[in-house]
Order: C-alpha cells, then sequence, then structure tokens
C-alpha cells in the first residue's frame, strides 16, 4: 500500500498540473479511483452530464463537451479504461476551454457580422432589382409617350397636306371664275 501509494495511479495523476490542465480522473461506479488535484469539481459519473461507463465502453471514446466548473469553461472528455483486475473504469480529462470559449464568441459576432452583410447586400439587391425595373418601366413608358407624339405630329402633318391639297384644289376653280368674272366685268 506505501508503495502504491508512492508510485501508484494517484501519485501520477496529482502530479500532473499545467495552466490548461484542470483535472484528469479514474473513476468507476463507485467513484473517484485516483485524481489530479484540481479534481475535486469532477463528480461521480452517475450523477454527472458524462456518459456513464456503461455508455463509455460501448461507444468507445465519447465526443467532448464544453462544461462549467466552478465559474470556469472546461473542455471535457471521457474514455474506457480496463483496469489490471479486469474491471472497467472511466478516464476523465478537463482541459481549460477559456480560450475555446473566446474562439466560439469571435466566430459568433463574425458570423452575426457576416450575417447582416450579406442581409443588406441581399438588401441592397432587391432594392437594385426594384430600381432597374422602376427604371425599365419608365423607359417603356417615355418610349410609348414618344411614339404617340410621333404618332400625332404625323397625324397632324397628314391633315395639313389634306388641307393644303384641299386648298390648292377649291383655289383653282375659285381663280378660273374670279378670272372668269373679272373678264366678264371688262366685257
Amino acid at each position: 500500500d506505501a508503495m502504491r501509494r508512492e508510485v501508484g495511479l494517484g501519485p501520477l495523476l496529482a502530479g500532473l498540473e499545467g495552466p490548461d490542465l484542470v483535472y484528469v480522473a479514474v473513476q468507476d461506479e463507485g467513484g473517484l479511483l485516483a485524481a489530479s488535484p484540481g479534481a475535486a469539481t469532477a463528480t461521480a459519473s452517475g450523477r454527472d452530464a458524462l456518459p456513464g461507463i456503461a455508455d463509455v465502453e460501448k461507444g468507445g471514446e465519447t465526443p467532448g463537451r464544453i462544461a462549467d466548473r466552478d465559474g470556469r469553461p472546461v473542455f471535457e472528455v471521457a474514455a474506457p479504461l480496463e483496469l489490471a483486475d479486469g474491471t472497467h473504469a472511466v478516464v476523465r480529462i478537463a482541459l481549460d476551454a477559456g480560450d475555446l470559449v473566446n474562439l466560439r464568441r469571435v466566430i459568433d459576432r463574425r458570423m452575426a457580422a457576416m450575417s447582416a452583410v450579406l442581409g443588406a447586400a441581399v438588401l441592397l439587391g432587391v432594392a437594385l432589382a426594384w430600381v432597374l425595373v422602376r427604371g425599365a418601366r419608365r423607359r417603356e413608358e417615355y418610349r410609348a409617350q414618344i411614339r404617340r407624339q410621333e404618332q400625332e405630329a404625323r397625324h397632324w402633318q397628314s391633315l395639313g397636306q389634306m388641307a393644303a391639297t384641299v386648298a390648292h384644289e377649291v383655289r383653282n376653280p375659285l381663280n378660273t371664275i374670279g378670272m372668269a368674272l373679272q373678264r366678264l366685268g371688262r366685257e
């Protein structure tokens, strides 16, 4: 027992410390078997949101999760471990996830900004399409108005030509009658 206390799993895990390592814990269904100093925040698998030992053994390694341990964001992962006596346990490792959480916030802000820019671009595209359609409609109305004005001008021009022709045709007989009357008046 004394030797195990000096070189066993507990002392090895107790020596694991670092700025990013929150804890390493080995636990079975009965609770913690060995842990690093920060494992006081780790709870037994039955009361924890991480999968239990049976779940970890069935599926192998489990995907990690971000959790809050004593107000500190940590990334936890669990994996099955077969002990020397043939029993099964779970190794749980928690790393500091502060940078990961900050990165997620930055990504979320960038995604929100990109969504806003994309939304603005879509709105701008819709507005531009509306302006282009409106301009095309106005141009078509203007062309139709010009065609009507040209048609009206041609109408008045042909009416003027017809009046000139009628006047010419009426003037010729009147001139003839006028000349005949002048001649009769002289004679």
